[in-house]
């Protein structure tokens, strides 16, 4: 909770490759997005994060940026 995004991130990343170390990286990539958006606890994020179809987690914290510049 008080961690900031790539801390996030990273954390979701490396427990991925703990949880399945002789998965292919797409797979884990693919995971990853999906706990990663699931983890994001502003519903209205999540859905726009979902609707971008982000397939890598660099697109999913862009998306994120660009949410948040949105509403600045």
């Amino acid at each position: 909770m008080n961690e900031n995004l790539q801390q996030y991130e990273a954390d979701i990343v490396r427990l991925a490759y703990l949880a399945y170390p002789t998965a292919l990286q797409n797979f884990i990539e693919q995971l990853a997005v999906q706990v990663f958006i699931k983890g994001i606890r502003h519903c209205e994020t999540q859905e726009a994060l979902r609707l971008a179809r982000c397939k890598k987690l660099n697109e999913v914290l862009a998306s994120l940026e660009f949410q948040a510049a949105k509403q600045a």
